[in-house]
């Protein structure tokens, strides 16, 4: 048995619990670009307008994809420590198990 089975289960859960998380994120973009769409249709006009969407378009979508980047790419590199962390714990089990049988052959 490894002895990280327990933990591994958890980490996948939160794992699963962030990839939700940036998953709702993305939806809140893209309700963001439907929403702006009117507004940089014409149905809001003047100065104020145009900076607002400009502001929105150039600054608050960006931010939320690198939000949606960072968190997605957290994920991914727990995963790979985890693949890692998991091979090793098989690695050691091979070697006890090998030496295991060595001293059960001995004695």
């Amino acid at each position: 048995m490894s002895i990280f089975s327990c933990v591994m289960g958890d980490v996948q859960d939160v794992l699963r619990q962030v990839t939700q998380q940036a998953n709702i994120v993305e939806d809140t973009m893209g309700n963001i670009r439907s929403g702006m769409q009117p507004l940089a249709g014409g149905a809001w006009t003047g100065a104020g307008a145009d900076a607002f969407v400009d502001e929105v378009q150039s600054r608050l979508l960006p931010e939320i994809g690198a939000l949606i980047a960072s968190v997605m790419g957290f994920g991914g590199g727990i995963n790979s420590a985890m693949g890692i962390i998991e091979q090793a714990d098989n690695d050691v089990n091979n070697v006890v198990g090998g030496i295991a049988d060595v001293f059960d052959s001995i004695f």
